[in-house]
């Protein structure tokens, strides 16, 4: 997982794009967000910035960071017409 880690550093700007599969991220991307859990601290921390009452901070310097995020589903609807 740190092979991952240093690639998720690497860019300015991470595309997320997947097809949305009841409602949640497929299982493989689920794996990854979860395995992301190494690059923030392990203890919480109040916010002064009005996102709520607290997080945990990152171990990297994140500010640069850019996420987009694409994601396509089909409705239950147009599924059962066929």
């Amino acid at each position: 997982m740190q092979t991952v880690i240093e690639k998720l550093m690497e860019p300015d700007l991470i595309l997320w794009s997947f097809p949305l599969y009841y409602f949640n991220v497929p299982g493989i991307l689920k794996n990854l967000i979860d395995r992301q859990l190494p690059m923030s601290l392990p203890f919480m921390s109040t916010r002064q910035d009005g996102y709520g009452s607290g997080s945990h901070e990152a171990r990297y310097d994140m500010e640069v960071k850019r996420h987009v995020l694409i994601s396509t589903w089909r409705p239950f609807q147009v599924l059962c017409k066929r």
